[in-house]
C-alpha cells in the first residue's frame, strides 16, 4: 500500500473512521515490523514515499549494489572491471602499479620463453630460457667470465691458451697445476729431471755431446794492413771446463803481395793473432797473384788453472790455378796469448793483408762446445 502523507488537523475537525484508517492504520502498517518478513531483509525506496523490501541473499560474500531493476539496490558480486577504482598498494597486497609494460600481460597469460623475451627490453639472443642447472646454450658469446672449470670442454684451439713467452712449453707441477717450462738457450735440449720434477732446457748431456753454440754466416772482408775484427759470434755460453771448437772459411783475392791471414780473439783476449808475415794465424794463404780460399779449424781444451793453452788446429788453402794446393796448407795455429780461464761468450775472427793490395774475407763461422759427461 502507498504511504499517505500526514495531514494537518484543524480545530474542530471531525475524525472519521476513514481518516483514522488512512492516517494511522495504513501508515502504521508501513513500519519495518510490518513489511520485513525475515532476518537480513532491507527496506529501500522503490519510488517517492514508497518503501519496498529487499530480501536477504542466502549466498555468502554478496555486496549491495545498484544494479537491480530500474537501478534499485540488489545483492551481487563485485565486478572488478567496473566496480573498482584506485590502485591497491603493495602494503595491502597489491602491486602498486596502474598498468603493465609492453607484452607483460601476454606473458602472464601465456608464460612461454618467447613471450618472456618479448616482454623484456634488454634481452640478448633467442630461443628457450635457461636456468642454473644443466642448461643447453647454442653458440653463446660468453665474453670474459669471472671464473669457470673447463674439465669437460673440448675443441680448445691453440690460440685459446693464455699468452706466454715465446719459446716456453707447458708442463704440470706435482699438484697437477699447469706451469711453464722456462725458455732455454740456443741449441739446448729439453731434458727430463725425473718423476715429480719439471723438465728444463739444458745443454746436451752424455759423453762428449757436441752442440753448436753460435756462429756468424755473414761474409766480412778487409784490406787492413793491421789486424782488425771482422766476424763476431756473441751470446755464447761455453763453460771453462768445456772444450770449444770452431770452424771458419777464409779467402783472399789476387794481389802482388802473397800474404793474407785470419786470427782469433776469445772474449777480449787475442789468442791467435792474424799476422801476414809469419805463420801465426788461424788461417792464411801466401801465394802472390793467386786468388786462394780454404778454411781453418781449431779447438780449445778445458781452460782451468795450470792448463791454459792456446788453440790447436789446422788450416787448408787452395789456389785457383787448376785447383792445385798452394802454400799455407796445414799450417798449425800459433798462439799470441793463453786462453783466459773464463766462460767463452764471444769469438771474433780478425783479418790482415800485407799491404792492402788484396782483400781477405771470412765467412761461415761456427762455434761448438763439447759437453762434459
Amino acid at each position: 500500500m502507498a504511504y499517505t502523507a500526514y495531514r494537518t488537523w484543524t480545530t474542530g475537525e471531525i475524525v472519521t473512521a476513514a481518516l483514522m484508517n488512512e492516517q494511522v492504520k495504513d501508515n502504521g502498517l508501513l513500519t519495518a515490523p510490518a513489511i520485513m518478513t525475515g532476518q537480513g531483509d532491507l527496506i529501500y525506496g522503490s519510488a517517492a514515499n514508497t518503501p519496498a523490501r529487499l530480501a536477504k541473499d542466502a549466498n555468502s560474500t554478496r555486496s549491495l549494489t545498484n544494479t537491480g531493476t530500474n537501478n534499485n539496490p540488489a545483492w551481487a558480486q563485485v565486478a572488478l572491471a567496473t566496480g573498482v577504482s584506485g590502485t591497491l598498494p603493495v602494503a595491502n597486497g597489491g602491486t602498486g602499479i596502474t598498468s603493465l609494460g609492453s607484452n607483460v600481460a601476454t606473458f602472464l597469460g601465456t608464460p612461454s620463453s618467447a613471450n618472456l623475451r618479448s616482454a623484456l627490453t634488454d634481452e640478448t639472443g633467442s630461443g628457450a630460457a635457461v636456468f642454473a642447472t644443466s642448461p643447453t646454450l647454442v653458440t653463446p658469446a660468453l665474453g670474459t667470465p669471472a671464473s669457470g672449470v673447463l674439465t669437460n670442454a673440448t675443441g680448445l684451439p691453440i690460440a685459446g691458451i693464455a699468452n706466454g713467452t715465446d719459446g716456453e712449453l707447458i708442463t704440470w707441477n706435482a699438484s697437477g697445476v699447469a706451469a711453464a717450462v722456462a725458455v732455454g738457450s740456443a741449441d739446448e735440449v729439453l731434458t727430463s729431471n725425473g718423476a715429480g720434477a719439471a723438465p728444463t732446457f739444458q745443454a746436451a748431456g752424455g759423453g762428449g755431446a757436441v752442440t753448436r753454440d753460435g756462429g756468424n754466416t755473414t761474409e766480412a772482408t778487409s784490406t787492413a794492413t793491421s789486424a782488425a775484427d771482422m766476424l763476431t759470434s756473441s751470446t755464447l755460453d761455453i763453460a771453462a771446463a768445456e772444450e770449444m771448437q770452431y770452424i771458419v772459411g777464409g779467402r783472399k783475392t789476387t794481389g802482388a803481395v802473397d800474404n793474407a791471414a785470419l786470427g782469433i780473439k776469445i772474449n777480449s783476449t787475442v789468442t791467435g793473432e792474424a799476422l801476414a808475415a809469419t805463420p801465426s794465424r788461424t788461417w792464411g794463404c801466401s801465394t802472390a797473384n793467386v786468388a786462394q780460399s780454404g778454411g781453418g779449424r781449431g779447438w780449445f781444451g778445458a781452460r782451468v788453472t795450470n792448463y791454459q793453452g792456446a788453440a790447436g788446429g789446422d788450416t787448408n788453402c787452395f789456389g785457383t790455378t787448376g785447383g792445385n794446393r798452394a802454400s799455407g796448407d796445414l799450417n798449425g795455429i800459433c798462439e799470441s796469448a793463453v786462453v783466459p780461464i773464463a766462460t767463452i761468450t764471444v769469438v771474433v775472427i780478425r783479418g790482415i793483408t800485407d799491404d792492402g793490395a788484396n782483400t781477405v774475407a771470412a765467412d761461415e763461422l761456427h762455434v761448438y762446445k763439447i759437453a762434459t759427461s
